[in-house]
C-alpha cells in the first residue's frame, strides 16, 4: 500500500507539473493573442484612414482615362511648361505609388494578423482543453491517492485492533496449556517420544515445497504463518496426544498436539480438523484442512513450546 500511495504521489507531482506547464503555455498564448488582436487594430484603424485618400486618387486616376498623367501634358505647348508638368506627374507618379502599395501593404498584414490571430486562437482553445483534461486527471490522483490514505488509516485501525484480540487471544492459549500441562496427558495411550531430541529433525506440516514462511501477528504471535494452497493437509510434526481440537479465538480452528514434558505444537488457521481431542497421532498424520488466516491469505499457522514456553518453529523441522 505504501508503494501504491508512493505511485500516486508521484503521479499527482507529474499531473500538477503537467498542469502548471499548460497554464503558463496558455497564459503564453493568451498574451500572443492580445498582441496579435492589437495589430489586428492598428493595421485596421490604419486601411480605414488610408482608404478615403486612395479612393479618392484612384477615382481621379479613373477620370483621366486611360493616358493616365500622359493627358496633362498633352495640351501643353511650351517645352519648359512640359517639362515642369512632366516633373510634377513624376512626383504624383511616385506619390501615388507609393500611397497604394503602402495600403496594399496595410491590407497583406492585415490577412497576415487575421491568419496569426484564427491560428493562436486555435491553439490556445487547444491548451485550454488540454488543460481540463489534465486537471481532471489530476483531481482523479488526488481523490485516489486521499481514498488510499484513509484506507491505510482504517487498517491501522484494524490492526491495532487484531493486535488487541491476538494479545487477548494469546493470553486465553497461554492459560489453556497451562492448565494442560496441570491436569496431565490428555490421553491414557503409550508415552510419545520426547520432542526435544529432534531438534532440526520433525516433519514439516505441509508438503507443499513452494511454501513460504513469515512471522504471524508481530510480536503477539510466537507462531509462524507457512503459505500454502487452501485445502492442503495439514500433518503433525511429531507423534504426540490431542489435547485441544476445535474453534478458538484468533487462530481459527486449531489443534493442539501434546508430544509429553510440556512439548506442544499447534496448528491453526484450519478450515477443517481430522482429529478428535484425545486421540494419539503419528509424525506426518493429517490433523487438518489448510484455511485462511485473519488477513484473509490461505497459510497454516505453526507453533513449538519446549518447557511450556515458545520456540522458534523454523529451527525444528528438517530443512
Amino acid at each position: 500500500m505504501l508503494g501504491d500511495l508512493r505511485g500516486l504521489e508521484l503521479e499527482r507531482r507529474m499531473k500538477t507539473d503537467e498542469l502548471n506547464q499548460i497554464e503558463g503555455n496558455l497564459q503564453q498564448a493568451t498574451d500572443a493573442l492580445s498582441e496579435v488582436e492589437a495589430r489586428g487594430v492598428e493595421l485596421e484603424r490604419a486601411a480605414s484612414a488610408q482608404r478615403p485618400e486612395v479612393h479618392a486618387r484612384l477615382r481621379e486616376l479613373y477620370k483621366l482615362g486611360r493616358p493616365g498623367y500622359l493627358r496633362l501634358l498633352l495640351d501643353l505647348q511650351d517645352f519648359n511648361a512640359v517639362m515642369r508638368a512632366y516633373q510634377t506627374v513624376a512626383i504624383l507618379a511616385e506619390r501615388d505609388r507609393r500611397m497604394i502599395e503602402e495600403h496594399r501593404a496595410t491590407l497583406a498584414a492585415l490577412q497576415v494578423s487575421h491568419t496569426a490571430l484564427a491560428a493562436q486562437h486555435d491553439e490556445m482553445v487547444a491548451l485550454q482543453a488540454e488543460a481540463r483534461r489534465t486537471r481532471r486527471a489530476l483531481d482523479r490522483a488526488v481523490a485516489a491517492q486521499t481514498q488510499l490514505i484513509e484506507s491505510i488509516d482504517a487498517r491501522q485501525d484494524l490492526t491495532a485492533q487484531f493486535t488487541s484480540e491476538l494479545q487477548i487471544a494469546r493470553g486465553r492459549l497461554q492459560a489453556s496449556l497451562a492448565s494442560l500441562a496441570v491436569g496431565g496427558p490428555a490421553a491414557s495411550g503409550p508415552t510419545p517420544l520426547p520432542l526435544r531430541p529432534f531438534l532440526g529433525e520433525l516433519h514439516w506440516p505441509v508438503s507443499d515445497t513452494g511454501a513460504n514462511t513469515q512471522p504471524a501477528g508481530g510480536d503477539a504471535q510466537p507462531g509462524i504463518e507457512i503459505s500454502t494452497p487452501e485445502g492442503r493437509p495439514a500433518t503433525a510434526v511429531h507423534g504426540g496426544d490431542v489435547a485441544f481440537a476445535g474453534p478458538f479465538s484468533g487462530f481459527g480452528n486449531l489443534v493442539i498436539v501434546d508430544h509429553g514434558s510440556q512439548a506442544y505444537s499447534l496448528y491453526g488457521y484450519l478450515s477443517a480438523i481430522e482429529v478428535a481431542r484425545g486421540t494419539v497421532v503419528q509424525a506426518g498424520q493429517v490433523v487438518g484442512r489448510v484455511g485462511l488466516s485473519p488477513a484473509g491469505v490461505a497459510a497454516l499457522y505453526l507453533e513449538l513450546r519446549i518447557d511450556g514456553e515458545p520456540v522458534n518453529p523454523i529451527q525444528w523441522p528438517a530443512r
